[in-house]
């Protein structure tokens, strides 16, 4: 039975990939503060705790290899102009939006776990938003680090994924902030109500992710994809 882990599991996306991939007759690997109810196999761990990501990565790899990783564990971070964001708070989203992925991606370099590994990415690693600072470096950074990767190591697929807007308890966060004051929100406000759910996201992943990857590109945006 083919293997799949997926980071960030406890709802949203990621719930739902583990559960369409289970559907789909595959073993589900998860690592997150919650184990969702398809895991097989799951490793309790805040991504924050870079020490806790090590343990965790390198207990699973040294008996599982993974046809697919979801790197989709991630934070938006506090929304405001950069200058009135404190360090510390940078450094809290860099260390799960990237630092945790690389720790997770070296390992499985390393011990060479993985045939395909897909980073949830986002148009805010190309592009900057008013008050976004935090997600959009971080999401920068990673973009860079998968693209990297890709040319270094051939024989492992890496892509950076950007599946579009998902009514999330993080879509949640970002419609209560007034748009007086965050004029970037409005753009999320007026699309609230015809987001896609996170099932519905997850499914346009599963039935379309071996076409992407067969295109051989390292970034890849799935908003112009229609569901099969």
């Amino acid at each position: 039975m083919d293997k799949v882990l997926i980071t960030g599991t406890t709802s949203g996306l990621g719930a739902s990939l583990a559960e369409i991939y289970e559907d789909g007759g595959y073993s589900v690997h998860s690592i997150s503060k919650k184990a969702p109810k398809s895991s097989a196999v799951h490793r309790d761990c805040d991504l924050e705790d870079l020490d806790s990501v090590r343990r965790g990565i390198d207990s699973l790899v040294k008996t599982h290899c993974y046809e697919y990783v979801f790197l989709n564990a991630g934070v938006l971070g506090e929304l405001a102009v950069g200058a009135d964001v404190h360090l510390r708070d940078y450094e809290k989203a860099f260390d799960v939006n990237v630092w945790s992925n690389k720790i997770i991606i070296d390992s499985l370099i390393k011990h060479k776990r993985a045939k395909n590994i897909i980073c949830l990415s986002s148009g805010a690693a190309s592009k900057g938003y008013f008050g976004w600072s935090i997600y959009c470096s971080t999401k920068g950074a990673m973009k860079q680090l998968m693209s990297c990767y890709h040319l270094e190591y051939p024989d492992i697929k890496f892509l950076s994924l950007a599946p579009g807007l998902i009514k999330t308890k993080m879509q949640d966060y970002i419609c209560s902030h007034d748009e007086n004051e965050l004029p970037s929100v409005k753009k999320f406000k007026d699309a609230y109500s015809t987001m896609q759910t996170p099932e519905d996201c997850a499914r346009k992943i599963y039935n379309g992710l071996e076409e992407i990857l067969s295109k051989g590109v390292d970034y890849f945006d799935l908003r112009g994809v229609k569901e099969k």
